[in-house]
């Protein structure tokens, strides 16, 4: 790192350091949402289908006989599509505060490349994506869950 740091360059890393928080921010934002989307969409699913199947089971519980056990199944799916979707609103928190974490840990110098990662900032980010696959990894299960739930039902009906 040279001593003599010219005005324009001073200009230009003050500019470079401006667009990175604005983008980070906006990214952080944009994620969480879609998120936020992604994760109650099975959640709402399968509180509705445990809904809807306990009230099937109590008005027709006289005349279920050995459907009882089918029941019993599709319940424990849709509450395991539920428990899914609780846990990974909790991960993918954790996943937005690790990858602001990162950003934030990121050392903002006055030449090129204006920005550098620290070891804190890799470390952070490390964590930000091993949490963001475990979440991607549970919805997916949420939704299989969900899916298997329907399906079953589907064969009852």
């Amino acid at each position: 790192m040279s001593m003599y740091v010219s005005e324009d360059d001073k200009q230009t890393a003050n500019s470079v350091h401006a667009f990175h928080r604005q983008l980070t921010a906006d990214s952080n934002k944009m994620v969480l949402d879609l998120s936020i989307n992604a994760m109650k969409t099975p959640g709402l699913a399968a509180a509705g289908g445990i809904a809807a199947t306990l009230g099937f089971y109590s008005a027709n519980y006289a005349r279920l006989g050995d459907l009882v056990a089918v029941l019993n199944s599709i319940l424990f799916w849709l509450f395991l599509a539920l428990l899914f979707t609780v846990i990974t609103s909790g991960l993918a928190y954790l996943t937005q505060w690790a990858f602001t974490i990162s950003a934030v840990k990121l050392e903002q110098i006055d030449e090129h490349p204006f920005i550098n990662e620290t070891s804190h900032s890799k470390r952070f980010s490390l964590i930000g994506r091993v949490l963001q696959l475990i979440c991607i990894i549970l919805v997916f299960f949420s939704y299989m869950a969900l899916f298997y739930a329907g399906y079953q039902f589907l064969k009852l009906v």
